[in-house]
């Protein structure tokens, strides 16, 4: 696949708005079937671990070859079935870095649970998640309520997807950026969330557009027919950092959620490292961590529109 291609986005989780979700391929975590101190009448059984994603040898040899050819970038990249509930499979060291403009996200489905009604709440969704307009997605932070109201608004819908670590930055700390968008969030935990997500039965508010991103957010994952993307970009104290959450196809119908984070120099140089590994990811495709929201159903097509201009941030 060329790496000027821009194919067309099928939104690829169909139905997502239906709650229950099942997961393979996967490794089977640990078991227990009594307590470790059982009363002389009764045994208790212990519910089983969540299921911890994994990556295949080659999968795992090939995405470190691409980031070994860039010795200047530091990567972490998650993979994790749609519906898993376990932990991601991770390469690259998994740092808290900004989240930029993927907390748009959680926003977004926030707001909509806020004001599922309103149309400019849905408007701004819109723009904040296929144009990535920044303006959009501050009113609807601001919608929320206060600081405080908002972030806790946000992190409800973390939590409810499956990521109960994050915490919202609800003060700017950066002159001239959002406060939200400083939130501190490891790929990992994205990774977790939008597993979980994907398959709420309010989701389809965000899904689709994610779906019908433009064309200068198709990178990486955004690359691949049929994905599901928002990216974030812009500098920070600890170097410029780009990164995307996804879900991309799997293997027999499946789909597979995948984060990743660049530590870099510059929006382009991250987006073409996201490209390759993207690449990489294609590539291994049926050998990926796969899983699928109960009830899935056909959905029309959408066809991502491209502009030319990029912002320093998003």
């Amino acid at each position: 696949m060329s790496r000027g291609a821009r194919r067309a986005l099928v939104p690829v989780v169909a139905a997502l708005a239906l709650a229950g979700c099942t997961a393979s391929p996967v490794d089977p975590g640990p078991t227990t079937t009594t307590s470790a101190s059982p009363s002389p009448t009764a045994t208790r059984s212990a519910t089983p671990a969540p299921e911890r994603a994994t990556l295949d040898a080659a999968t795992r040899r090939d995405l470190r070859a691409v980031i070994s050819r860039h010795p200047d970038e530091q990567v972490s990249l998650a993979v994790a079935p749609v519906g898993g509930s376990g932990a991601p499979a991770v390469v690259g060291r998994d740092e808290a870095l900004p989240a930029w403009s993927t907390i748009k996200v959680p926003l977004a489905l926030a707001a909509t649970r806020a004001a599922p009604d309103d149309r400019s709440v849905e408007a701004d969704v819109e723009l904040a998640l296929t144009a990535s307009d920044n303006d959009a997605a501050l009113r609807l932070w601001q919608g929320l309520g206060s600081p405080t109201r908002a972030q806790r608004a946000v992190e409800d819908v973390l939590a409810d997807g499956g990521d109960r670590r994050t915490t919202v930055q609800r003060r700017s700390t950066v002159a001239g950026f959002s406060p939200f968008g400083q939130t501190r969030w490891r790929a990992s935990d994205q990774a977790r969330f939008v597993a979980g997500a994907v398959c709420l039965r309010d989701a389809e508010s965000v899904t689709d557009p994610m779906g019908r991103v433009l064309g200068w957010q198709a990178w990486g994952v955004g690359r691949l027919d049929g994905s599901l993307v928002k990216g974030g970009w812009g500098p920070t104290d600890d170097g410029y950092v780009a990164r995307q959450l996804g879900v991309m196809r799997g293997a027999k119908g499946e789909h597979v959620v995948v984060t990743m984070t660049i530590r870099t120099s510059s929006y382009e140089r991250g987006s073409a490292l996201g490209d390759e590994l993207a690449e990489v990811l294609d590539e291994h495709a049926g050998d990926l961590p796969g899983g699928r929201c109960e009830g899935q159903a056909g959905r029309k097509d959408a066809t991502k529109s491209s502009v030319s201009s990029r912002s320093s941030s998003s």
